[in-house]
């Protein structure tokens, strides 16, 4: 029985030890941005395969806010957290840079496909930090 507990203790440290989770924790964030089409802000999201930046996120730090097509439909944008997963103390994600789809990391050189979601090329193994984003009547929401 002794023997027993002994190996208990040691599976429960090595579960509790092997947690990994995203270094970029969930904050609620709830951003309307009405009438898209004419805020100039905003401009850049006209059209498919643009993105811009806005304020919040984790330490404030922006949402890039992308759009994926054109379509009219709720689904028209998707909406990442701007803080690198690699480096989520001091770095941020610069759109835009190394191609159409993409956003990099100006401290690790990690790359993201905003696009299809995935790290395209990078050192982290978590993706970006993902919202929640709704494309209503012309205004976008992002939860």
């Amino acid at each position: 029985m002794k023997h027993f507990k002994i190996y208990l203790l040691f599976f429960a440290i090595c579960i509790a030890c092997t947690k990994d989770e995203n270094p970029v924790p969930r904050v609620s964030v709830n951003i309307w941005k009405y009438d898209i089409a004419s805020d100039p802000e905003l401009t850049n999201l006209l059209a498919p395969f643009n993105g811009v930046v806005v304020t919040g996120g984790y330490k404030l730090n922006g949402i890039i806010i992308y759009r994926l097509k054109n379509e009219g439909a709720f689904d028209d944008f998707v909406a990442y957290d701007r803080t690198c997963p690699y480096e989520s103390s001091t770095c941020v994600m610069v759109l835009g840079k190394g191609g159409l789809y993409n956003c990099t990391c100006k401290c690790c050189g990690s790359v993201f496909n905003l696009y299809g979601g995935y790290m395209e090329n990078g050192k982290t193994k978590y993706p970006l930090r993902k919202y929640s984003c709704d494309y209503i009547e012309g205004s976008l929401h992002i939860y």
